[in-house]
């Protein structure tokens, strides 16, 4: 099996795309549209468009299967984590937390 490459987003000025535990943390660590809150041991989204947008950009996709097939770009978000607060994982004040011992997900900041 072959494994994945470590994530440090600040090292290239243009990341490739992401699984989506390392896209998060990448996310997170940059403070802007996602954070990370220790306390509440939860991310939470800051700027829910910006936050789409830059997820959408860096993702990791798979070919979709048929061409009329709907477009549902946080579709996996419930494989890795749990919506805490809010009804959408782009909403701005939404927050989600890891779900423990998710396969392939980095430590938290």
């Amino acid at each position: 099996a072959a494994s994945a490459p470590p994530s440090d987003a600040s090292s290239s000025s243009t990341p490739a795309l992401m699984r989506l535990p390392d896209l998060i943390a990448a996310l997170a660590s940059q403070g802007e549209v996602l954070r990370w809150d220790p306390s509440q041991g939860w991310y939470e989204v800051l700027d829910g468009p910006r936050f789409e947008e830059q997820y959408n950009s860096l993702r990791c996709r798979r070919e979709r299967r048929k061409e009329d097939a709907v477009y549902r770009p946080f579709a996996r978000m419930h494989t890795y984590f749990t919506l805490a607060r809010g009804e959408k994982w782009a909403g701005t004040g939404s927050a989600f937390r890891p779900k423990p011992k998710a396969a392939g997900s980095p430590a938290h900041p």
